[in-house]
């Protein structure tokens, strides 16, 4: 099941296997200054242990626990919850204990019903964006427009953030 992690107004985001974008935990940190360019999702997957450490992560859950991707709407390196955690912890102490907490209350508090419209709504900014060209200026007009006639609630306000945050997300 999908959960909606967001620390400092940035949303982690999560491909289609849950998969974490380590890529947004390193913009997280970069902006508290807990990190530097050094310490990239790249960097850290290269890390002495870590492959060995992702690939027993992907034995066990026979599934692939990282995935990297070059180029397009989902580039930047993906990784399981623990992959993700230790990638944290690996950048900074205190931001672990900061991205397991927010991991954990995401467990708590999160409404499967709102987590659905946040991602068919990020999805949507994503296809918008790609595939039909749309302005950047007119992108948020439209998707708030579409959230209102599809009766979604607007998510932006809901989880506290404005639209500016939302699409810079994505650019």
């Amino acid at each position: 099941m999908s959960k909606l992690v967001v620390i400092e107004n940035t949303v982690v985001r999560q491909d289609a296997f849950g998969r974490y974008c380590l890529n947004d935990l390193h913009r997280v940190a970069v902006a508290q200054g807990k990190a530097t360019e050094s310490q990239r999702p790249s960097v850290f997957l290269r890390s002495e242990g870590i492959s060995t450490f992702a690939q027993k992560v992907s034995e066990a859950s026979q599934s692939a626990s990282v995935n990297i991707i070059k180029g397009g709407l989902e580039s930047g390196s993906w990784a399981v919850e623990i992959i993700a955690i230790r990638y944290a912890a690996w950048i900074d102490p205190a931001f672990e204990v900061q991205v397991y907490e927010r991991f954990r209350d995401s467990v708590k508090s999160n409404n499967g019903i709102l987590v659905e419209k946040v991602q068919a709504g990020l999805a949507m900014i994503a296809f918008y964006k790609q595939e039909l060209r749309i302005a950047p200026s007119a992108m948020l007009g439209a998707m708030k427009k579409l959230q209102s006639s599809l009766g979604m609630p607007d998510i932006a306000r809901r989880l506290n953030f404005d639209y500016k945050v939302c699409y810079e997300l994505y650019n």
